[in-house]
């Protein structure tokens, strides 16, 4: 577990000092000001409004950047052969994808967290918390596809349009299911289809959902549930993935 703790370190360290996570953090100040505007402008529900819109914008922006960072980082190392002395160590391949993902999770939290600090100047704290938590939740299940995309394609481009594909499918199958289940005629045959989709995707839409800053949703036993299936699935895959192939 050791070794596991010090791999993850040095990766949290590492994408701390990027200058990736500086922009990440310009690019959240970005959206509290384009929120602040965005009040201005409206002469009703002018804090509803930029509550709404700053925790929507937050949280893809923050799934962005955890994509992104996470591949860049792990192709780097790839196309560096970085990994190779690490591996070289009497070391686990899986131990290594594990320790590079728990590095990764703790960059995440800490995006959550700059987040939430922002969103705590317009909404209460206490609905604040459980959004917070909720977007940690699925910035974890995004760090997991990334990890997994990455160590399988080693390609910047494609890992990064394979995980941002997933992200943004397990967010809107709920509604795809919706239209799918009200079309009629030919397009008939696309409900099972989705109902198939929807069942084995995470319903990433009720994570972090900007309504759960106005108090309309319920709790996270169920965000929690999909969030440690779904990693220990996307990391057994990548440890499988690793350990197969010739390094």
């Amino acid at each position: 577990m050791s070794q596991v703790l010090a791999i993850a370190r040095y990766t949290a360290l590492e994408a701390l000092r990027a200058r990736s996570l500086r922009w990440a953090l310009f690019t959240l100040c970005a959206l509290f000001a384009a929120s602040l505007f965005l009040r201005e402008l409206t002469l009703t529900d002018s804090q509803r409004l930029q509550t709404t819109f700053l925790a929507a914008a937050s949280r893809l922006a923050c799934a962005v950047i955890v994509a992104t960072l996470i591949i860049g980082a792990v192709v780097r190392e790839f196309n560096e052969e970085g990994h190779l002395l690490l591996l070289s160590l009497p070391l686990p391949r899986t131990r290594y994808v594990l320790g590079r993902f728990l590095g990764f999770v703790a960059v995440a939290l800490a995006l959550a967290l700059a987040s939430a600090s922002l969103l705590a100047l317009t909404a209460p704290p206490a609905l604040v918390l459980g959004w917070t938590v909720g977007l940690y939740l699925e910035l974890s299940l995004v760090s997991a596809m990334a990890v997994f995309a990455a160590f399988g394609l080693r390609q910047w481009l494609p890992a990064l349009l394979a995980t941002l594909g997933f992200y943004l499918l397990a967010r809107s199958i709920g509604g795809l299911q919706l239209l799918a289940h009200a079309s009629r005629g030919d397009s008939a045959w696309l409900a099972p289809m989705t109902d198939v989709l929807a069942w084995l995707m995470p319903r990433l839409d009720g994570f972090a959902s900007s309504a759960r800053l106005l108090g309309e949703t319920g709790g996270l036993a169920a965000a929690l549930v999909q969030t440690l299936l779904y990693c220990a699935l996307l990391l057994t895959a990548a440890a499988l993935d690793v350990s197969r192939r010739d390094l």
